[in-house]
């Protein structure tokens, strides 16, 4: 194996400096194509059950089994292949070697997101062209402001839910107050703890008098 390593490189020493630039630009659309092509197997694979066929009982399995993957490897993987499944889009730029695997990794990790995940759909011709034309550490920060807007507006929809269906009761149990409550924004829950905190340390005086007149 080494011998024929070292053959590869004795060949590619023969390149000139623009041979070699133009090589590796040629071996990253490849990698962009068998990244696509792996995906559309893997999606394959899931409808029909090969993992089962093959004595496993999901991809996952039958990933690490027949690649030797890592469970990072895994992931990722059904991750592309799901995003792909779902959204064509990505898959042709992807083969047609528009954008790298790592620009559709960080969608693929923005359409799992559980609180804005299913809207990126909207914004995916965007991302794709921002994935294409921007350094990828630009891209990625473009990525996580959509996700930071769209989740904004899923947080005050949330919120608007939690106001509506708030409750709270007061009762009492055994000579005691039993107060609970729940739901209110998250001006609530961070107000009303400090109110309760308030009202118990004006209190803890009267609470360490009373103990003490009975158990001296």
């Amino acid at each position: 194996p080494f011998l024929m390593f070292a053959a590869l490189v004795e060949e590619l020493q023969q390149l000139d400096n623009d041979g070699v630039t133009e090589r590796l630009r040629n071996l990253e659309l490849e990698r962009r194509r068998i990244e696509a092509e792996t995906s559309a197997l893997i999606s394959l694979a899931q409808a029909r059950r090969v993992p089962r066929d093959d004595g496993h009982h999901g991809v996952a399995g039958w990933l690490r089994a027949n690649l030797n993957w890592s469970g990072v490897q895994v992931a990722g993987a059904k991750k592309v292949a799901g995003l792909l499944d779902q959204h064509e889009v990505v898959g042709d730029a992807l083969l047609a070697g528009h954008v790298g695997t790592a620009q559709v990794a960080e969608l693929a990790r923005a359409a799992r997101n559980p609180r804005c995940g299913s809207e990126i759909g909207d914004v995916l011709d965007i991302l794709l062209e921002h994935g294409e034309q921007l350094p990828f550490d630009d891209f990625r920060r473009v990525v996580r402001r959509w996700e930071s807007l769209a989740d904004e507006d899923g947080a005050a929809l949330d919120d608007e839910s939690n106001e509506d269906h708030r409750t709270a009761a007061l009762h009492e149990r055994d000579g005691a107050i039993d107060l609970t409550a729940s739901g209110g924004s998250a001006l609530t829950t961070a107000e009303l703890p400090g109110i309760i905190g308030h009202f118990a340390q004006a209190n803890h005086p009267k609470a360490v008098a009373a103990r003490t007149t009975f158990h001296p």
